[in-house]
């Protein structure tokens, strides 16, 4: 609304979609032991490739009351089809440098082929079907990314320290496409990046340590975020990639003492976590006259995130019976930036859940494990329409398993769950019941499994997000 309370627009759509998937993943490691002094040579090879087809139904009407724009009707059907192909390989080389010292020579090729399709028809009146062929609302998009890791290393493996450290090159030859209405538009990159993975850990005794560890990471943008067309799926929305956008860096660093027997699965552990950002990826949305949005993207420093996570368990065993239980906490503090109507704003987050649960099992025939989780979340902005939110979320949890008959399994995780992010009038909490039922044949080679989810048909999706330009429940 502006400032006399009238609408700038208004919109009311039904929308149905289904989709088809299937994923087929793998990996293989062979290693040849060249000497009895850590020669060694291994190569690593996996795959992950995947074919998703999708029918969706929009019928929808939005209406604009200020300016020029037109109003937008639509009735329609829209298919999808999208399939990815991704290929690893990883070829080390180990010389032995001393007693316990070694150098890894290394490299890694890393290939990742994507395309997605979506054709859009309206509906026709005369043949009573969706027969016309929207151009403005398909497109084809298609990315091909081979990334090139040379790297060396050297590793120090003793009784009580442990260390590593790979250094080398990330060599990445991005390419991606799309045509729309005919036209193709296409962007073809070579990002250059270092390549660094070091850790340490001390051995203090055989149930304490103390460890530390740096990556440097880098991540691709998407098609969408860096191909510089039009995208009008959404009628109060326009996506435009951004051609010049770099990839997102960052440096991440863990560290963390862990006191625990592995044998009783008891005692407890610390870790801490951060993240800094050279470089993220984030939106940056525009408002015209009508508070239709247009979102591009652009390239942010000056992100970072905190984390320290926490655990205490113990456990207990006589005759048949096995008791567990414990307690944890995660804290998170995530400082963010972003664009609303092109301002840059701030939005700084503290997240604590704890958590706590117990577990009975008798002998291999039952397991009995109730739980407990609570969200508490508080976050400020600056620069934006909100100064602050505050949130909780409840988690309660019964799971129950059973292993007779033999080979039959058969699950259940009973929970209730309760919400505060979310606006009066809508449901806050919701009762979650799944099962599954497995079978193993030829002697546990093979497991057949059936999961029904939601059995109670409570859990209707409410949520609240609160994004750069809208707070949608």
């Amino acid at each position: 609304m502006d400032a006399d309370g009238n609408l700038f627009n208004e919109s009311d759509e039904n929308s149905f979609s289904s989709t088809e998937s299937f994923t087929f993943r793998n990996s293989i490691q062979l290693n040849k032991k060249l000497n009895e002094q850590g020669k060694n040579f291994s190569l690593q090879l996996s795959n992950n490739n995947s074919k998703t087809s999708g029918l969706g139904l929009t019928n929808s009407t939005t209406l604009f009351y200020q300016g020029t724009e037109e109003d937008d009707i639509r009735n329609q059907e829209e298919r999808s089809a999208s399939t990815s192909d991704k290929y690893s390989a990883t070829a080390e080389y180990t010389q032995p440098l001393a007693t316990n010292t070694f150098l890894d020579l290394g490299y890694t090729i890393d290939y990742d082929n994507q395309t997605d399709l979506l054709n859009t028809y309206n509906f026709n009146d005369a043949a009573e079907g969706f027969i016309d062929f929207n151009d403005r609302l398909s497109n084809r998009t298609h990315t091909n990314i081979v990334t090139n890791t040379p790297y060396v290393g050297i590793n120090y493996e003793g009784e009580e320290l442990n260390w590593s450290l790979n250094s080398g090159l990330n060599i990445a030859n991005f390419n991606a496409s799309a045509i729309y209405m005919n036209n193709e538009y296409m962007v073809d990159k070579k990002y250059l990046s270092p390549y660094i993975r070091a850790s340490i850990r001390y051995n203090l005794d055989r149930s304490k340590n103390v460890n530390f560890s740096y990556n440097y990471n880098v991540s691709n943008p998407s098609a969408m975020q860096i191909l510089p067309y039009e995208r009008l799926n959404n009628p109060l929305q326009t996506y435009v990639g951004n051609a010049e956008l770099d990839q997102a860096k960052y440096h991440s660093l863990r560290a963390g003492f862990r006191n625990y027997n592995f044998q009783m699965r008891s005692g407890w552990m610390v870790f801490a976590n951060a993240n800094f950002y050279d470089s993220q990826i984030t939106s940056l949305t525009i408002f015209d006259e009508n508070r239709k949005r247009t979102t591009t993207y652009e390239n942010i420093s000056g992100v970072y995130s905190l984390s320290l996570f926490g655990n205490w368990n113990k456990s207990y065993k006589f005759n048949e019976h096995t008791i567990r239980y414990g307690i944890g906490t995660r804290v998170s503090y995530n400082a963010d930036k972003g664009y609303a109507n092109g301002v840059l704003y701030n939005a700084n987050s503290v997240e604590i859940r704890p958590n706590a649960y117990i577990s009975w099992d008798y002998g291999d025939l039952l397991t009995i494990a109730p739980s407990y989780n609570l969200g508490i979340n508080n976050t400020k902005y600056e620069n934006y329409r909100l100064e602050k939110t505050n949130y909780m979320t409840h988690n309660v949890m019964l799971q129950t398993t059973t292993y007779w008959p033999k080979n039959l399994t058969w699950g259940n995780d009973f929970g209730y769950t309760y919400n505060t992010n979310i606006a009066d009038g809508f449901k806050k909490d919701f009762f979650m019941w799944n099962t599954a039922v497995s079978y193993a044949f030829l002697n546990k080679a093979l497991t057949a499994k059936v999961k029904v989810y939601d059995i109670l048909n409570q859990n209707i999706g409410t949520s609240r997000t609160i994004n750069p330009t809208s707070i949608v429940d």
